[in-house]
């Protein structure tokens, strides 16, 4: 059965494992699962009835540029996830935006602290991190007034 990013996914990482993909954070928990992000991240778009090209397209479209697109998987469900480097670099670390508490440089690395407390190191600089949530912000605030009208 395939791996569904849900509310409780806080982040998603490849890891080094010679069976394993992905190492998924959830609220309070680690699994471990066949499939790599990407595949996770487009399966799941697929599962609440969008595509992974549409979304790319649409947010190419936005934010006028071709690389380190952030997704919206389900923005009803408020599901934005920003990715730390190019999908196609294997240090790519998927973050879900809301599960964002705070992040710092240390020792060279940028460690983010999820909601739940658990913190992920990457190799991104903490500039390049700011960029990339404020470039999923500006997609955020693209689908706001979508969300917003739908629920009146």
């Amino acid at each position: 059965m395939e791996y569904i990013i849900h509310d409780r996914t806080l982040a998603l990482t490849e890891t080094e494992s010679n069976y394993y993909r992905t190492k998924v954070y959830e609220t309070n928990k680690v699994i471990y699962r066949k499939e790599d992000p990407l595949t996770i991240i487009k399966n799941s778009c697929k599962h609440y009835g969008y595509h992974y090209s549409a979304w790319n397209k649409l947010v190419k479209k936005i934010l006028g540029r071709n690389s380190k697109l952030p997704v919206p998987i389900k923005p009803s469900n408020a599901l934005f996830f920003v990715p730390t480097t190019s999908h196609h670099n294997k240090d790519c670390t998927w973050i879900s935006y809301y599960k964002v508490i705070h992040y710092m440089e240390r020792n060279n690395k940028l460690k983010i602290v999820l909601n739940d407390g658990q913190t992920i190191s990457t190799d991104i600089s903490l500039n390049q991190f700011k960029l990339q949530m404020k470039r999923t912000g500006s997609i955020i605030a693209y689908f706001y007034p979508l969300l917003h009208d739908s629920k009146n």
